[in-house]
């Protein structure tokens, strides 16, 4: 995925690469770190957001972002994700 420039990171691109093995449901995954501007990184928990600023998610609004699945470790569980 390509960006412009903006206030949250300095990426201009981020990536997610799935890598089977020839004759196995076996892979590997590998990404792109988000390189996260101070105070801006929008994946973190409620209890732990830096982000400054009055706008606040509703109680039951989930904490997951688009830019949670680059951040998220690649388990060996068949979660169906793909």
């Amino acid at each position: 995925f390509f960006f412009n420039k903006n206030p949250y990171f300095d990426n201009s691109e981020i990536w997610k690469e799935f890598k089977y093995a020839e004759g196995s449901e076996d892979f590997e995954v590998t990404q792109s770190p988000i390189q996260w501007k101070q105070g801006m990184r929008l994946t973190k928990a409620e209890g732990e957001k830096e982000m400054k600023g009055s706008k606040r998610p509703a109680e039951d609004e989930e904490e997951n972002s688009f830019f949670s699945w680059f951040e998220e470790e690649q388990e060996d569980d068949d979660e169906g994700d793909l």
